[in-house]
């Protein structure tokens, strides 16, 4: 597996995460980090063919990491399609 990091804080406050957003304001990664996340993650599957999933951090344990990213998820797979990738 290989790791992609988009750099940020997407999860609410608690005692766990204080810099994490207020209820009100919630933060959002930008339409140009999900498209070069897009990108990035398909120049990878070129390099390495048998990459055919994304996953997001707490789809194999339960974390507060990566908060709303996981909502991204499709969309990139989606933007990595037309890139000329395939995603499940």
């Amino acid at each position: 597996s290989i790791g992609v990091v988009i750099v940020g804080n997407y999860s609410p406050f608690s005692r766990s995460n204080p810099n994490g957003y207020s209820r009100n304001s919630p933060r959002y990664p930008t339409a140009e980090a999900i498209d070069q996340t897009a990108r990035l993650v398909c120049q990878l599957q070129k390099k390495f063919p048998d990459i055919t999933k994304i996953r997001w951090h707490n789809f194999y344990k339960a974390t507060s990491c990566p908060g709303n990213i996981k909502d991204y998820v499709q969309t990139i797979r989606n933007k990595a399609g037309s890139y000329g990738c395939k995603f499940n």
